[in-house]
């Protein structure tokens, strides 16, 4: 799976999944030929076996609630942040590149931080990170380099739940929208490219949002919002340009959403969204049309009070996978891609409490590995892929 995305031409976010998008020119006349469908690309021979390696474990601080993967300190390794909610900290794991790593220490974040995300906030080539903090109210951004430095935070409005980044306005610039805990907005922090950001501004949802997902969901160039909201609601803004959207369109979830993920999960060139829904223990999955509008959702079900969605080939045929944190029953569920779009699923054991997933290459064997923080415990679980 690539590490979160960097600023050049994303046309996602850093936390989300995105396929390879390929644009057809269609002639001008008096008789337009339409193109034939785009061929789905054909699945390769998956892996005979699918597995992790024996988990391994590493400390984090008190209810790591978040994290992010990317190569932070500029070594091409994937590295871990994770965001501890109870003690004010995120904890920056060193990946070694064999599948381990070494922490690195805590660097403080403001009150009760819930969310990180990643991205060149300040486009010197090296991956930065935001991070949500609910009771202060405020994002806390932090440089990435050789050793990692917070340097400052920034008014976010009220509780700030989730964060997610991209270039919203055209500039080539990271901004960052989070999702606010109360009220019916998500709040848009533009950036300057430099890593600080103009003030926030609200922009309705029509409910109380609970996760937000950055991407182009129509292919215009411009930077779309997802978020699933309160009422069972999924709800798309197409972006209108100059960091400006349209009026939400809405689709019904399974009960109680919560976190969110865009990625291609069937195999045709258009961007789709997974919704993990907490209290019906299933996934709603919405294939796009590439025109900024979704089918309605596909179930599946999963394990019970799936918490978040990572998304990477696992069994290694070329197809997205995705993977799921499961808070009650203390697993992750690998949901395999390739039907109609998914099909089977294997679970593998955490510590107690997963809360996030994330999914990336740790020992440079090109298989997915699988991070997950158990907030429980204040530990985060490895699982390193042995799939052949």
């Amino acid at each position: 799976m690539p590490l979160p995305l960097r600023r050049s031409l994303s046309r996602a976010s850093s936390s989300a999944l995105v396929g390879s998008l390929t644009l057809v020119a269609i002639g001008c006349g008096g008789d337009d030929e339409q193109p034939p469908p785009k061929e789905k690309p054909p699945v390769t021979e998956a892996c005979a076996t699918i597995g992790f390696a024996e988990a391994a474990t590493y400390p984090t601080g008190l209810s790591p609630f978040a994290s992010a993967v990317g190569d932070m300190d500029g070594d091409q390794k994937a590295d871990l942040l994770v965001a501890n909610n109870a003690d004010e900290t995120v904890t920056f794991l060193k990946g070694l590149g064999n599948g381990g790593f070494q922490s690195q220490g805590s660097l403080p974040a403001g009150e009760g931080p819930v969310a990180v995300a990643m991205g060149d906030l300040n486009a010197d080539g090296s991956l930065d990170a935001v991070v949500a903090n609910q009771l202060s109210n405020d994002i806390s951004v932090i440089f990435g380099g050789p050793v990692p430095s917070n340097v400052g935070s920034y008014s976010a409005g009220a509780e700030p739940v989730w964060i997610a980044t991209m270039d919203l306005d055209g500039d080539t610039d990271l901004d960052v929208v989070v999702a606010h805990g109360v009220g019916t907005t998500v709040g848009v922090l533009l950036g300057d490219g430099a890593g600080t950001f103009e003030p926030a501004v609200d922009v309705d949802v029509g409910g109380v949002p609970k996760s937000v997902a950055l991407a182009d969901f129509d292919a215009d160039g411009l930077g779309d919002i997802a978020v699933t909201r309160e009422g069972n609601v999924l709800a798309v803004l197409r972006g209108t340009g100059g960091g400006g959207f349209a009026e939400a369109v809405t689709y019904t979830t399974g009960t109680a959403p919560y976190s969110l993920i865009a990625g291609e999960f069937s195999r045709d060139g258009i961007l789709d969204i997974a919704v993990a829904n907490g209290n019906s223990d299933d996934l709603s999955v919405f294939l796009g049309a590439g025109d900024g509008t979704f089918a309605e959702g596909i179930k599946y079900a999963i394990g019970e009070d799936p918490k978040n969605i990572a998304a990477g080939d696992i069994n290694c045929d070329g197809v997205t996978d995705l993977a799921v944190a499961n808070y009650l029953t203390n697993k992750v569920t690998v949901l395999l891609g390739g039907g109609t779009p998914f099909s089977g699923t294997f679970d593998y054991d955490t510590q107690l409490g997963p809360r996030s997933v994330v999914v990336a290459d740790f020992n440079g064997d090109k298989l997915a590995d699988v991070a997950a923080t158990n907030a429980a415990e204040g530990t985060v679980t490895i699982l390193v892929n042995t799939s052949q």
